[in-house]
């Protein structure tokens, strides 16, 4: 899909610019894919997959739309607002519906994993299907997540938050743990950050609103969905013990990947080699049955490296041949974006993508700390800065950064309403006048 609405855009905006970066970044990822091939190309104990790397292209094409589009017109954000607004009561209503149809209808109650069927437009009769173990269910709630996020400044201006409930409620009832922990956390490092060595009234008034919303939503939990309250406890439990395959894995690869290929924290050993979605794409077990692996693409072979092979699938095969014990649960799985990323791009390059985000976000705080600013844009400075937070800390569950499904509204939505886009100390009264 962000290749496609490249060229779309490309073809009828005519933007030669957008296509010169987009073919710049084609060149740039060529010259590392020849780096990392010929970084082991004499080490034959080594297998190295450039299959994989193209699949790696692909899988990450969310950021690679955001890099080559152009800013947004300032005079376009106010149909986004309305389009952000449609969208939230649309699939918060359909994703609300589908919950009452499970737990009235069919009489299956609210508590267990009665949240999975609350998936919104991906799958509108969800309540009637067999097999719940998908993925639609965490994209759902990820999504909501971003529309919360980008109508909430409107919300404000206007004191009008009914959309807003709506939107917290089917969240809630997606019951999707580690979203909705996220979503609340990202809130506070951003009030944090923004209000840090600034106590005034409005710090206690966000302190308290923070409070009030993450006692309300856990209360909520707690009254309909106890068991899946619970899981708390039980993933503490796996990671205490060191028996959780993420600290298995994140163990295996600072103490004995650091000894055996300590080259990689400088240059990383290839896009798609290691714990990535690519990788796991490229081996025919990701999608469909995984002990019984087929291409993706009849011309493609099935194909992993062999630091995937040590590392990695010992314990992707455990975690998924005993769902009894992890349940299908992204909290279990023995790969994450952030261990992809510094593995595969090495640590000091994806420490610098750190560095170039911490600097983005002082700069927003900078735009929201001066009130000459229009107050909805400042708004939207704090919203930002909380979705990257949100972001970056999901990046630490599941490689969601290579699922587009997953993260190309949150991408988009920055890109629309990126108030440092914006022509600073205008009249804020424009920003009252949409309803």
């Amino acid at each position: 899909l962000p290749f496609i609405g490249i060229f779309i855009f490309t073809t009828l905006a005519n933007s030669g610019r957008t296509l010169f970066k987009f073919i710049i970044l084609i060149l740039l990822f060529t010259v590392l894919l020849i780096f990392w091939w010929l970084q082991t190309l004499f080490q034959y104990e080594h297998t190295y997959s450039i299959q994989n790397n193209v699949i790696a292209f692909i899988t990450y094409g969310s950021f690679i739309l955001l890099i080559v589009l152009p800013k947004i017109a300032v005079s376009d954000k106010q149909r986004y607002i309305i389009l952000t607004r449609y969208f939230l009561v649309f699939q918060s209503i359909i994703g609300i519906f589908q919950i009452l149809m499970q737990s009235f209808v069919l009489n299956k109650g609210f508590d267990g994993a009665s949240g999975d069927v609350v998936q919104g437009t991906l799958n509108i009769f969800s309540f009637i299907s067999k097999d719940q173990r998908n993925f639609n269910n965490v994209i759902f709630a990820i999504n909501l997540v971003f529309l919360i996020f980008f109508y909430l400044p409107f919300a404000f201006v206007q004191k009008k938050f009914k959309y807003i409930l709506l939107g917290l409620l089917a969240l809630l009832f997606a019951s999707v743990m580690h979203v909705i922990t996220t979503f609340l956390c990202s809130i506070i490092i951003t009030t944090f950050i923004f209000y840090f060595n600034r106590f005034s009234k409005r710090l206690i008034l966000m302190s308290f609103l923070i409070v009030f919303l993450g006692i309300s939503m856990l209360s909520v939990l707690y009254y309909f969905q106890p068991k899946n309250l619970n899981l708390f406890q039980n993933y503490f439990n796996q990671f205490y013990e060191l028996r959780n395959p993420k600290v298995i894995v994140t163990k295996r690869t600072l103490v004995d990947l650091t000894n055996e290929e300590p080259r990689f924290i400088l240059f990383g050993l290839g896009l798609g080699q290691f714990s990535s979605r690519a990788s796991l794409i490229g081996t025919g077990r990701y999608f469909g049955n995984f002990n019984n692996p087929s291409p993706i693409l009849p011309f493609l072979s099935n194909e992993y490296s062999s630091y995937f092979k040590d590392y990695i699938f010992d314990l992707w095969h455990h975690y998924e041949n005993h769902p009894e014990t992890y349940g299908g649960s992204a909290m279990s799985k023995p790969f994450y974006s952030i261990l992809s990323l510094i593995t595969e791009i090495g640590i000091i390059p994806a420490f610098l993508i750190f560095l170039f985000l911490l600097r983005f976000i002082f700069k927003l705080r900078s735009f929201f700390a001066d009130k000459r600013n229009p107050y909805l844009q400042r708004l939207y400075a704090f919203i930002i800065s909380s979705t990257i937070w949100f972001l970056f800390i999901i990046s630490f569950v599941e490689n969601y950064l290579e699922v587009t499904q997953a993260i190309l509204v949150g991408l988009l939505l920055i890109k629309i309403f990126n108030p440092l886009n914006a022509v600073t100390h205008e009249n804020s009264t424009n920003s009252q006048q949409i309803h």
